[in-house]
């Protein structure tokens, strides 16, 4: 009961931004590249589904993997 909905928490943060990119500036890049953006989670699990264009999947591969690897998880 004490972790209840940590995965749905984590997996709805990590597009809030990274050490690099504001939420502002992930936002605009999915808007621009015409993608589509979506945080889910499991019971235990969460994971993050991203389509776009074959043409944009070396960035979109960097920005799931800045998602990841560096969250910044912002207190507001």
């Amino acid at each position: 009961a004490r972790t209840e909905g940590i995965s749905r928490f984590a997996s709805r943060m990590l597009p809030k931004g990274t050490t690099t990119k504001s939420e502002k500036d992930i936002s605009e890049w999915i808007d621009k590249k015409g993608a589509s953006f979506e945080p889910f989670s499991g019971q235990n699990s969460f994971g993050l589904r991203l389509k776009l264009l074959k043409e944009d999947m070396k960035e979109g591969l960097l920005l799931l993997r800045g998602l990841v690897q560096n969250p910044t998880f912002p207190e507001e």
